[in-house]
């Protein structure tokens, strides 16, 4: 028995889904998909092919009780053995289910500027068909717009992401998607050290809150997938002209922005030198002014200067021939006691 959180829903021959193994027990429950007998089977697994049903698991000591996907009784995997081409866990689930609807993420390579990326379509866990066989895709983003523009132009459009948790991605894995001109984005999934990861996540509910908080914080928040390209960037002929121009106008349009913001930079510089001197002239105006006030003074005090001067030499004018006459007076009056003595 192999234990595993995802499988294919074949609804026609040429239509499928993946689906997760609680996904499927509630199909089954409702009549839409048949898993008994096996030759009536729907759902298969992606490494092998092989049929596969959805259990529901039970609480033990060794297991939690969650439900998975298992071969049929009597059926073994022709992997078992080898290393399988995906690895599961429960932090795999929430992120692929919080990444399978959402609308833009950035990612972001150490020491570079963050990208941010507006999937058309998230293939989630893709099986693709390569020189070196088959692998198996987290996601397989089509890119629909990124920021920069140009940016998804030199990966062909696509871009292939994987979620690291404990394995990391094979040799043939990486060359295999690299030939098909699908470069490989190794992500550290992160839970926002805030979140609280309970250690039960059979309750569904629980889960669902997980799923809604990471989206919310990988969409809507300044918040990057950290990681690295693991394989060689191939960009094909049809691209190339494409990314080529795009990536001439934007480095144009980087150099007039740089230039725009020297010249409002000399602009802002100018402004605050104009104001320093009008300040200078205001304060220079204000100097006149209280020069010329203090003149004004000056000059009503020199005028009222003059006028007590002339005053002044009025009086002492008038003084002196007041003395004059006391003088005549005085003289007067000892003719007078001599002229009656005699």
């Amino acid at each position: 028995m192999v234990e595993k959180l995802y499988a294919k829903w074949k609804k026609s021959a040429s239509d499928f889904e993946i689906i997760d193994s609680d996904t499927a027990l509630d199909l089954k429950s409702k009549a839409i998909i048949i898993t008994s007998p096996k030759e009536k089977a729907v759902i298969f697994d992606m490494e092998t092919d092989l049929a596969v049903r959805p259990v529901k698991g039970r609480k033990s000591q060794k297991s939690r009780g969650l439900s998975y996907f298992s071969f049929y009784p009597g059926e073994t995997s022709p992997l078992r053995g080898v290393a399988r081409l995906i690895e599961w866990s429960d932090e795999l689930k929430i992120f692929l289910e919080a990444f399978e609807n959402i609308s833009k993420f950035q990612i972001k390579e150490f020491g570079r500027t963050p990208v941010i990326i507006f999937p058309e379509k998230m293939e989630k866990l893709k099986v693709l068909e390569t020189s070196k066989g088959r692998v198996i895709l987290k996601f397989l983003v089509k890119i629909e717009q990124t920021i920069p523009y140009s940016w998804g132009y030199q990966y062909n459009g696509y871009l292939g992401l994987e979620f690291v948790f404990a394995g990391h991605p094979t040799p043939k894995k990486k060359v295999g998607l690299e030939q098909e001109g699908i470069s490989l984005f190794e992500a550290e999934a992160k839970f926002p050290k805030w979140m609280v990861i309970p250690e039960d996540l059979t309750d569904r509910k629980e889960v669902e809150k997980l799923v809604k908080e990471v989206r919310k914080v990988y969409q809507e928040r300044d918040y990057h997938l950290l990681g690295k390209f693991v394989n060689e960037k191939v960009t094909f002929s049809d691209y190339q002209e494409k990314y080529r121009t795009l990536k001439h106008y934007e480095e144009e349009i980087e150099s007039l922005k740089k230039e725009i913001f020297e010249l409002n930079s000399k602009i802002e510089d100018l402004k605050k030198k104009k104001e320093k001197q009008r300040q200078w002239i205001d304060k220079e105006k204000e100097d006149l002014l209280e020069y010329q006030s203090k003149n004004e003074y000056y000059k009503s005090l020199e005028i009222e200067n003059r006028e007590l001067s002339f005053e002044k030499s009025d009086l002492l004018s008038k003084v002196d021939l007041m003395e004059e006459e006391i003088l005549q007076l005085k003289n007067r009056s000892l003719w007078n006691r001599i002229r009656n003595k005699t």
